[in-house]
């Protein structure tokens, strides 16, 4: 015999010797006895807990065949069904592990009757998995209420959009605008609540600390009786970052007679004021207008200025000097 093959031999001889060693020492002998009336013992317990009765709950897919091609259901639909049973565990045990559950599949036109809705009762329902237990079974509850399927024979109309939101921008930070994409959803109903529907509201949702362009996916608020198409938009939130811009604009007199003239001093005043840093490259002293009036300045005697008008989505607006030495002139 090659040196090789006695070194294999006493190999398996040592490996041999120590599990022999193992199994029938004295120590380790008693430790696979104790494992084993251990064994022997939880298996009876299981067996007798199988034989107790026990609730659980199971789900089961539905499905509504025959549906007409031409008809669109416009309500939600449940596609599965959650029922509790109570049985043996043994009988559990089968329904988890063994036997599956066959959909509930109801026929549409077993149910139509001419109108813009359906009913599936919940007999039906019951009655369709208690088809699939054994006798010993009992349904302990179906959380399936009687199912209304609303539909319409392609009824539509196309609606606008509005968003429902809170939201709060970042310090310094304001909306500078907001995008909705699509601006305006096609909306499928009975005719009845078709004709009442004038705006898709999306759901109400809250954002906060906005500094950045933010696009968010936000579902359309559900109506019962109605579908939308698409059930989602795109809502993006522009922001812009607010700096402190100051202009000098002249000081125009109003209703003053044609033979006269005003003169102030100074000829202008500057205005200070809020905006967002890209508004603010568009925004010039032509955009704002600041008066005083000849029938006020001769009730009052001086000078009383005012911003008759000025450029939207300024905040914080403000005028200096807020008073001037004048000079009527005569033409």
């Amino acid at each position: 015999m090659s040196g090789k093959g006695r070194s294999a031999k006493f190999f398996y001889v040592r490996i041999l010797k120590k599990v022999n060693f193992f199994l029938f020492s004295k120590k380790n002998r008693e430790l696979l006895i104790f494992l084993f009336f251990l064994f022997i013992s939880a298996s009876f317990w299981f067996m007798q807990t199988l034989n107790d009765t026990y609730d659980y709950e199971f789900v089961v897919s539905l499905r509504v065949k025959n549906v007409p091609e031409k008809m669109v259901i416009t309500s939600n639909i449940p596609t599965t069904v959650r029922f509790t049973v109570r049985d043996k565990g043994t009988v559990l045990l089968n329904y988890m592990f063994g036997q599956s559950f066959y959909p509930i599949t109801l026929d549409w036109n077993d149910y139509y009757n001419g109108s813009n809705k359906i009913v599936i009762p919940q007999s039906d329902l019951l009655k369709s998995i208690k088809g699939q237990l054994m006798t010993s079974t009992k349904v302990v509850t179906l959380k399936s209420e009687a199912i209304d399927v609303i539909f319409t024979k392609g009824e539509s109309k196309k609606i606008p959009v509005k968003l429902q939101a809170g939201i709060v921008t970042g310090k310094q930070y304001y909306l500078s605008q907001i995008l909705i994409k699509p601006d305006s959803v096609l909306v499928y109903a009975p005719k009845k609540l078709l004709d009442s529907l004038k705006i898709a509201y999306t759901s109400d949702i809250q954002i906060h600390a906005v500094s950045d362009t933010t696009k968010i996916q936000i579902p359309l608020q559900h109506i019962h009786g109605a579908k939308f198409v698409p059930e989602t938009v795109l809502v993006q939130l522009n922001t812009d970052i607010y700096m402190e811009k100051s202009l000098d604009v002249p000081i125009i007199g109003i209703n003053f007679p044609t033979n006269k003239s005003l003169k102030t001093f100074p000829s202008k005043v500057t205005v200070t004021f809020q905006t967002g840093l890209l508004q603010s490259k568009h925004i010039t002293s032509a955009d704002f207008k600041v008066i005083t009036d000849y029938n006020e300045l001769m009730k009052e005697g001086r000078v009383v200025l005012h911003i008759q008008s000025e450029p939207r989505g300024i905040k914080n607006l403000r005028m200096s000097p807020k008073s001037v030495d004048f000079l009527i002139e005569t033409k």
